[in-house]
């Protein structure tokens, strides 16, 4: 797979970047910093085929990373680049340096940070910036899609068997809370094809069906076709909820395409960006109808604190309390560092790269890869089963390392998952994963695979 250039959307995307990091101007470091991590060699059309090397380790070179480990657990935790880091500590000291006066309501630092963060995020999803909530994780949207959609008593939930396990505790709180009904399906893993996928969701839909939640990217490494499953939730008169903390910046994410009705996604895994950065979408009509997580008011000269829980305005979501803003300043930065390569291209080598350890490991006995070595199935996570390593006892999303002969890999386990691979539902299992990022080089993937087949062969 080679990719030759950038797509017109991508295009569009680095110029909403450059056009949102002028709006009234940065503080002088931080133009410092965007301009170093610009790169803009890495924009250069007849650049990046997959297996460029020379190419890929300019990318690497953006990044600190630690000398003698190999790191295959971006899908539990990303790294951001240096100038990402240095842009979070300049902002972070200036803030602290400022009087209390200069930080008041009236006279606020940097009073255009948030604009041109919702900016870059909005455009790095395909939709309007007044379209976005800046939120501190996944989770904080998710939950209020959960928590505060309106449903009736009797009206279902539908989700799948491979969420983030405290989702599944919200929705057993909204059960009880409303007498709401929450279903799982059970995707197939690994999954033959896309209609498989499809063909499980449309069958699980059911005439009370309301609202329907699915990953974007599976831990499983599993992408979902979004399209074809909002076309069928719709359908249905339901609404579609995507986490896609596991797909942004990972595989191209443009909700337009999706059409789904929420979607929220942080951007400390693949994303690069700051831990406690995330972005929320709501479709533009529904927001009047989703309240708030938390409390938001507007100020009115004469009524005092009104209420925000019914105003189409997405910026109700961003009112929960104190939060670091030295994060949300850097974001942009991340995001213009990936709009730069493309995300096509970023797809392209992370599929090469799974290709080229995964190939090999599926030729180990009792080997079985949760997810088809497909770019249109998977791109650089990939879960796995093998019964010489089957982490039973470790708990989820732990970094646990291999040995190398030239260092330590780290890779993951998942939560435990029930029906994988044909096995009975009670005989639930956590399953390994790894994942490649833009980071990764074609050597740490070859000492990925040769460690396995060590380990294999030292098993005999």
């Amino acid at each position: 797979m080679q990719v030759t250039g950038v797509s017109r959307r991508e295009a569009l995307t680095q110029l909403a970047f450059f056009g949102a990091a002028a709006v009234r101007g940065g503080p002088p470091l931080l133009a410092v910093t965007r301009a170093r991590s610009a790169r803009p060699s890495l924009a250069d059309p007849k650049r990046g085929a997959p297996d460029e090397e020379p190419y890929w380790s300019e990318v690497r070179e953006a990044f600190e990373l630690s000398c003698g480990q190999v790191n295959l657990v971006t899908a539990v935790r990303g790294v951001t680049t240096r100038a990402v880091r240095e842009s979070i500590e300049a902002e972070a000291g200036r803030l602290n340096s400022f009087r209390a006066r200069e930080l008041g309501p009236f006279k606020p630092n940097n009073p255009d940070w948030r604009d041109r963060a919702r900016a870059a995020a909005a455009a790095f999803i395909g939709v309007e910036r007044n379209e976005v909530a800046l939120l501190r994780n996944t989770t904080e949207g998710v939950t209020t899609v959960l928590l505060e959609w309106p449903l009736a008593p009797g009206d279902e939930i539908l989700t799948t068997s491979t969420e983030h396990g405290p989702f599944y505790d919200t929705l057993a709180r909204r059960a009880t809370r409303d007498g709401v009904v929450v279903r799982r399906v059970h995707l197939p893993i690994p999954a033959p094809s896309a209609d498989a996928i499809i063909q499980a969701i449309d069958a699980a839909l059911g005439p009370h069906t309301r609202l329907v939640m699915v990953p974007h990217v599976a831990l499983t490494g599993q992408i979902l076709p979004l399209r074809a499953i909002a076309d069928r939730v719709h359908r249905r008169g339901a609404h579609l909820l995507v986490d896609g903390v596991l797909g942004i910046g990972h595989v191209p994410t443009d909700l337009r395409a999706m059409d789904c009705d929420f979607y929220a996604a942080g951007f400390h895994k693949w994303g690069c960006g700051p831990r406690a950065t995330a972005v929320f979408w709501v479709r533009p009509e529904l927001v009047s109808r989703l309240p708030s997580l938390f409390g938001s008011v507007r100020e009115d000269p004469e009524l005092g604190h009104v209420s925000q829980w019914d105003s189409p305005s997405m910026t109700k979501y961003e009112s929960y309390g104190a939060h670091p803003e030295s994060q949300f300043y850097a974001l942009p930065d991340a995001l213009e560092f990936l709009s730069t390569i493309g995300l096509a291209r970023i797809q392209a080598r992370l599929c090469w790269l799974t290709r080229r350890w995964a190939t090999r490991a599926a030729q180990l006995e009792g080997f079985r890869l949760a997810v088809r070595l497909d770019p249109a199935h998977c791109a650089g996570l990939v879960a796995w089963d093998w019964p010489l390593y089957v982490p039973r006892h470790s708990p989820p999303f732990t970094p646990r390392p291999l040995l190398s002969p030239d260092g330590r890999i780290l890779v993951g386990v998942t939560e435990f998952y029930g029906g994988v691979f044909g096995i009975p539902e009670d005989a639930r299992r956590r399953l390994w994963i790894a994942n490649a990022g833009i980071f990764t080089t074609a050597t740490e993937v070859d000492h990925f695979a040769d460690a396995l087949e060590g380990v294999a062969k030292a098993r005999l």
